[in-house]
């Protein structure tokens, strides 16, 4: 028994020394600082761990959870499908397709932090055209000869194989080019001070683009913007907005 307590002692005055010998020698701050650097940079992979926000990371998930848009503009709409909430900056420029489905109503609504200044938008209906050109013809010359029985050539009197008859073959290469061309259906700039744009019953599903472009050209001002489309109920899910 005593030899065991004397073994246990022994061994614990050993880890001791190491102990001090590594503190000495500093490995231990480094394999620290090591370590918080491995936590700052994210979780190791297949693991969870403590997300680091930048301030900008931060900005964007306090826009996430704000409406700027008065409450006089959402109405009887719902808004919880297609809308979206992003931070831009003076001379950013933002395109964002949404889907207007046939039979229904819609109103569609920009707003933005004041610190931005002036927000102009605009709801246009993208249409694809293709345009094709030729590029290049390319010409093969197919010959048919006359065969006999057993599917050999015959030979005329000049000893050439007898000819049945003589096709140009054509195969056109096509250059296609893809346009997009924009019918206009709404422009903040030329609507009497309205806000937002109502779609009315529209005959079919349509794919639009809201076209944003905030004035100014200083970066560093930036802020929250909206971008809602509601769908409109008889009794909708109303969004609480600004007062």
């Amino acid at each position: 028994m005593t030899k065991i307590i004397s073994q246990i002692i022994l061994f614990n005055v050993l880890a001791v020394l190491v102990t001090l010998h590594i503190s000495k020698a500093g490995h231990g701050p480094k394999q620290l600082v090591s370590l918080n650097r491995a936590c700052l940079s994210g979780p190791p992979a297949g693991r969870q761990g403590r997300q680091v926000f930048s301030s900008e990371d931060t900005i964007k998930k306090k826009c996430f959870d704000t409406i700027l848009c008065p409450n006089e503009y959402i109405s009887e709409y719902d808004f919880r499908s297609q809308s979206y909430t992003t931070l831009l900056s003076q001379g950013d420029t933002l395109n964002y397709t949404f889907i207007a489905y046939s039979k229904q109503d819609f109103r569609i609504i920009v707003c933005g932090e004041a610190s931005l200044g002036n927000i102009r938008y605009k709801v246009v209906e993208p249409e694809r055209k293709i345009i094709s050109k030729v590029k290049k013809v390319n010409e093969n010359e197919e010959i048919i000869y006359k065969l006999d029985e057993f599917g050999e050539m015959i030979l005329g009197s000049d000893d050439k194989p007898v000819v049945l008859s003589k096709e140009i073959l054509r195969d056109t290469i096509w250059d296609k080019t893809i346009l997009i061309e924009e019918t206009p259906l709404f422009d903040s700039e030329n609507n009497q001070g309205k806000k937002f744009w109502d779609v009315k019953n529209m005959n079919r599903t349509k794919r639009l683009t809201v076209k944003i472009k905030i004035d100014g050209d200083n970066k560093n001002n930036s802020g929250c913007v909206n971008i809602l489309v509601g769908r409109k109920y008889s009794n909708p899910f109303r969004l609480s907005g600004k007062h």
